[in-house]
């Protein structure tokens, strides 16, 4: 069993053939989607005419997805790269995913990094709710994402400078915690309009400050003109200051 790049670019997958794809290493599809669909309703792997010593990492994985997802009986449709996030999030719970699946996923990933030209983003809208854009890793592997299946969503993949500043906020909210972040940006919107960093402009480029210092510089620079700055981390600040500033940048002549 192949699945190929057309199957990924297909606009939806069912689920019985999704979970085929994620978790068995060969076999017909058709057959296996059958037998995963009975196990899906009925529980139980004898009913779905197989036998646990048959591929048993690919039932046990089957089987979390049911105990975690138990709307899964019910048949539905989602895009392939919401099977990838169902795929890839419950790794952490013990489900292994299929050497000939990732090997396609390879194929497929590389594939979508030519199209459109490097970094990949995917717009993601659920329900009635406004649509969001994620980095495409972020999307397939974030933990604070609000996610469920089945769920009527609409996913696009799209080159990642199409999103929206906010997203990328919003991760590095997730990752050094929210009220960090917005102490960074006082500090750094009180540093341009006082002027007290040399090196960092009122000049700004896609909503961010142009600064001529490296992110390391002036993450000790806050430290110096803001005392209560010491209390952060200084690989935090690094790692944060770049949402809301462009460093490195060359000096005008």
């Amino acid at each position: 069993m192949d699945v190929s790049l057309e199957k990924f670019n297909e606009p939806k997958w069912k689920r019985s053939n999704a979970l085929a794809r994620l978790f068995f290493e060969s076999g017909s599809l058709k057959l296996l989607g059958g037998r995963v669909r009975t196990f899906l309703q009925e529980g139980s792997i004898e009913a779905a005419g197989a036998t646990p010593e048959g591929m048993p990492t690919a039932w046990r994985s089957l089987k979390i997805v049911r105990e975690k997802f138990p709307g899964m009986i019910k048949p539905c449709e989602q895009s392939p790269v919401i099977w990838l996030r169902l795929g890839f999030v419950l790794q952490s719970e013990g489900v292994v995913l299929s050497d000939s699946f990732i090997a396609s996923y390879a194929e497929w990933r590389q594939a979508c990094s030519e199209e459109f030209g490097g970094a990949i983003g995917v717009r993601y809208r659920r329900g009635s709710r406004p649509p969001e854009t994620w980095p495409l890793d972020y999307f397939l592997l974030g933990r604070n994402l609000d996610f469920e299946i089945p769920s009527k969503s609409e996913v696009s993949l799209l080159p990642s400078h199409e999103g929206n500043s906010i997203t990328s906020k919003r991760i590095c909210a997730d990752v050094v915690g929210r009220h960090v972040l917005a102490l960074i940006r006082e500090c750094v919107t009180d540093a341009v309009v006082l002027q007290k960093i040399k090196g960092l402009t009122k000049e700004m480029d896609r909503e961010r400050y142009i600064c001529y210092l490296t992110r390391e510089a002036l993450a000790n620079a806050l430290r110096s003109k803001y005392p209560h700055m010491r209390e952060i981390g200084l690989p935090t600040i690094i790692r944060s200051v770049g949402t809301f500033v462009a460093c490195s940048r060359p000096r005008r002549r």
